[in-house]
């Protein structure tokens, strides 16, 4: 008897549930979409037919044609009107480098300095410079290469690049290739500079400068840095090395160095330079001595 009672109860549950589920799906079922033409049954998802031209079924199986128009498209005919570039403002002016190369480093003597190739290679892109400077240096050098705010004079706006070593100096060589990038160049004339390389409290040397001009297509063409006598060009400075080293008068102090570059006291140990001779180290030329000034070994001017 309560078996009976039992498979009522159950039977008569999952009747109730099976009504309340019909009713459910009822009520919330999303109504279908009224499909009129090809559109409309592509929006709503349904199969395209990839023939031509297209056409779409639906799940009562009516099939809508996708319409053509029988006009093609109106295209503008291309501005013969000249194009005019954006503005460049100095201060978008960046520069990008890349420093590879020491892969043999050699003992630095001498004569196999003198016989080396240092060179600067260019490539214009549109409203960009590009450098590869091939620069025979110190083996234990940290190379960098920075930018100066560019300076704008009458004739040209001045660019200098320096290159720098954060690194330390010693007894090798070897051959690095530094590429820097410098843009975006607006329209106008710029004196491109190449300095270095800086270390401590060494002078650069002028390395390579051009005059680059920028036309207004972005296009540019270097020529040679020969400028009006009231330009401002920076000229090349005496690049030798004063230690400071403690003294009493001029007889304490004396030239050292590979080239003769250094001003330092007789109190202090042999300064160590790489031998590499530079036309910025002739203190003749520049009219400088290695005097003790201020009871320090340094380079000053020479009183004539």
């Amino acid at each position: 008897m309560k078996k009976k009672i039992i498979l009522i109860i159950t039977i008569v549950v999952v009747f109730i549930l099976g009504i309340l589920l019909i009713a459910f799906v009822l009520i919330f079922k999303k109504p279908a979409p009224i499909i009129t033409n090809f559109n409309e049954c592509a929006a709503a998802q349904y199969p395209i037919m990839e023939s031509y031209p297209r056409q779409c079924k639906t799940p009562d199986g009516r099939i809508f044609v996708e319409e053509l128009s029988d006009e093609f498209p109106i295209t503008e005919p291309p501005s013969t009107e000249p194009q005019i570039e954006p503005t460049v403002e100095l201060n978008q002016i960046k520069l990008s480098y890349d420093i590879n190369g020491c892969d043999n480093p050699k003992e630095a003597t001498f004569t196999e300095n003198e016989n080396k190739i240092e060179r600067v290679d260019t490539l214009i892109t549109k409203r960009y410079l590009n450098l590869v400077h091939y620069l025979n240096y110190v083996c234990c050098a940290e190379m960098k290469v920075e930018m100066g705010n560019p300076i704008t004079y009458s004739e040209y706006t001045l660019i200098k690049l320096t290159e720098k070593n954060e690194g330390t100096v010693c007894f090798c060589l070897c051959d690095y290739k530094i590429s820097a990038k410098i843009g975006p160049l607006g329209q106008g004339k710029y004196l491109i500079q190449l300095w270095g390389v800086e270390f401590e409290n060494q002078s650069t040397k002028l390395f390579w400068e051009k005059i680059l001009e920028i036309q207004a297509d972005g296009e540019g063409v270097l020529s040679d840095a020969k400028l009006s006598n009231n330009s401002i060009i920076p000229k090349e400075e005496f690049c030798g090395i004063s230690t400071k080293g403690a003294c009493l008068t001029d007889v304490n102090c004396f030239t050292g160095g590979c080239s003769g570059q250094v001003c330092q006291s007789k109190n202090e140990e042999p300064f160590v330079t790489t031998c590499e001779y530079k036309d910025c180290y002739n203190a003749k030329e520049f009219g400088v001595s290695c005097k003790c000034i201020d009871n320090q070994c340094q380079w000053d001017k020479t009183n004539d």
